[in-house]
């Protein structure tokens, strides 16, 4: 009986096996048939180049090629080990993604994702891909990582392991990596050492970072939206033109130094068991750069309240406590160009978080030479910005 040999739609092959056995070359595309499933996981060793990636992706009609793993016991519960570099995953879906056991130490936390990219690996690109109920979709030690334009959600019932971290949809463990045009949705576990836990973006290890770009993108209903682990430095990260409905933080921030966060719309109006905070800094933060932003908040909180000795520069951004629960929602005093204030977004029961006419942010931000907002509209080089992500 003739194999199929892979290499064209009349005979393709029927399982992942063949993927192990295979070196790609720059300029290969894998494609996935759509409407198909596939169980297990498989490894990527081989590299593209510059301008030439391999390229792993879909053909056909239909729902996009789902991969679920069952077994922590098959590649650590992986989907997709990248250890090669110049590889671009494009419209894949991940599903049901596995926890550690309670009793797991943190190298097995570590090892737990949809997608990892390994050391030594480079210039991967996630996009356009989809992840439902998997507790780490991308966990990427590798410098140059692209994750853009991805839909990771629903992952509200897993726990990492003992002391019970949540779920949390990308981990950056290296510098020099970027996640834009993402949107991260319901990333949360109740219960635990922390009453909840999860979020959409960590900047996670112990070992100095820098130069993480996190840019143009959404995150609801998630325990935070960016949280840094003990260790650090982590230094020069731009923060820019996202939107965050959050339970908990929207920075929770250790040893950060020169961050630059610039145009975010930011609700923390939520509420879980555990913490309460808008933002967290350790004393050992300096240098962060606050501006253009709106913070509504809710439940007594206030801006820029954690961490004795923390150096937090802001100006140019508008407080409104939505529900009158604090009089004061800026601790300390206003700086040059604080508003304090309803912004007056178009339909905020909707979570439509566009500027009204006669919003106090319109116009009313500090020029940065930033080229476009989280519509893709260009920013007006003529006249101020507007203050929030639009």
């Amino acid at each position: 009986m003739m194999l199929n040999n892979g290499t064209s739609l009349n005979s393709p092959w029927m399982s992942l096996e063949n993927l192990e056995k295979t070196n790609f070359n720059a300029g290969d595309s894998i494609l996935f048939s759509r409407n198909s499933s596939f169980s297990g996981g498989f490894t990527i060793i081989s590299s593209g180049k510059s301008g030439n990636p391999i390229v792993f992706s879909s053909y056909g009609v239909g729902s996009t090629p789902r991969f679920t793993n069952p077994s922590y016991s098959i590649l650590n519960g992986n989907i997709i080990q990248i250890h090669g570099s110049w590889v671009v995953i494009d419209g894949l879906c991940f599903k049901d993604g596995v926890s550690a056991a309670d009793s797991a130490e943190n190298d097995v936390i570590r090892n737990i994702r949809a997608v990892f990219i390994a050391p030594k690996a480079s210039h991967v690109t996630v996009k356009n891909c989809e992840a439902i109920n998997c507790p780490v979709v991308v966990r990427s030690f590798d410098e140059f990582a692209l994750i853009t334009q991805n839909n990771f959600h629903d992952c509200t019932d897993k726990f990492l392991c003992s002391p019970y971290w949540g779920p949390v949809a990308v981990m950056l463990m290296v510098s020099n990596q970027e996640v834009s045009h993402h949107i991260s949705e319901h990333y949360y576990k109740l219960g635990g050492a922390f009453g909840a836990d999860g979020g959409a973006i960590e900047i996670d290890d112990t070992n100095p970072k820098k130069n993480i770009n996190i840019h143009h993108n959404k995150a609801y209903d998630t325990q935070g939206f960016i949280e840094t682990d003990g260790g650090g430095p982590f230094d020069s990260v731009t923060v820019a033109y996202n939107e965050a409905n959050v339970y908990e933080k929207f920075i929770g921030m250790t040893k950060g130094t020169n961050w630059f966060v610039y145009n975010n719309t930011i609700l923390r109006v939520l509420k879980h068991p555990g913490y309460n905070d808008a933002l967290w800094f350790n004393p050992d933060t300096k240098s962060t750069v606050w501006i253009n932003n709106i913070f509504v908040l809710a439940n007594g909180i206030q801006a820029f309240v954690h961490g004795s000795g923390a150096q937090q520069e802001h100006n140019h951004n508008l407080f409104f406590s939505v529900d009158n629960s604090a009089s004061d929602p800026v601790t300390g005093k206003k700086e040059m160009g604080d508003i304090i204030g309803n912004p007056k977004f178009v339909n905020y029961a909707n979570r439509d978080y566009h500027l009204a006419p006669g919003s106090p942010a319109i116009g009313a931000g500090k020029s940065l030479g930033l080229t476009f907002d989280l519509d893709g509209n260009p920013v007006p080089a003529n006249r101020p910005p507007d203050i929030g992500a639009y």
